[in-house]
């Protein structure tokens, strides 16, 4: 598996003039609109169209069947691209996070508003994201599995944007629930929460090594 994130290493490095361009929009939309909520959901859900694009580069030219002479078994591969899918995204989450924090910082106020539940949500979201479009992408390829992160993404998006909303309209005073949220156990809801997703990437997990496994290169 090593050999295969190094593979694949190699390829996001390709990523990295796009990256920083769509670092530098988030900037500017973070200074001029005074919310670092695009930082903290738009950079997390690039990630996950750039590790998709790791099976493209695969599969273009009949990689596959090149990449399957080696001594790699499909399980193998398919486990490397929910590891490399997992500490991508989630490094990026964190500089994202480290992002408005430094925003936060200069503007010296912390924004009780969609960008705190961005912040504590993305990393449910990334799970979801990477374990909905990696067996797409590898059952039908590269757009649907694109398009299966779009959709997922834009989605939460809307949910957790119209939740915040819905917070402002209604007035309500988000320190008092995230006080009521610690007297019932932040830790119990966040190991909770961890359990559900361990055991969402699991099924995720076995159904991408299916597909692969049904597969002839």
């Amino acid at each position: 598996m090593k050999g295969l994130l190094v593979k694949d290493v190699c390829i996001l490095k390709m990523q990295k003039n796009v990256l920083l361009i769509l670092l530098a929009m988030c900037v500017v939309f973070t200074v001029f609109l005074e919310s670092p909520t695009y930082i903290v959901s738009l950079m997390p859900m690039y990630g996950c169209i750039v590790v998709l694009g790791t099976l493209s580069y695969d599969e273009f030219d009949r990689g596959y069947s090149f990449l399957f002479t080696l001594p790699v078994s499909k399980r193998g591969y398919v486990k490397e691209k929910y590891v490399l899918g997992l500490l991508f995204c989630g490094g990026i989450w964190l500089l994202s996070v480290l992002g408005s924090l430094v925003y936060v910082c200069i503007n010296g106020e912390i924004p009780i508003d969609v960008s705190l539940f961005l912040s504590y949500a993305m990393p449910f979201v990334l799970v979801i994201l990477l374990g909905v479009a990696l067996p797409v992408q590898l059952k039908c390829g590269n757009e649907k599995g694109r398009l299966a992160v779009v959709a997922v993404g834009l989605g939460a998006f809307l949910l957790i944007a119209g939740f915040g909303q819905l917070i402002k309209w209604l007035h309500i005073d988000v320190t008092a629930v995230l006080e009521k949220v610690s007297e019932i156990g932040v830790g119990t809801l966040g190991v909770i929460g961890l359990v559900v997703l361990v055991v969402f990437m699991g099924i995720s997990y076995q159904v991408s090594v299916h597909v692969m496994e049904k597969k002839e290169f």
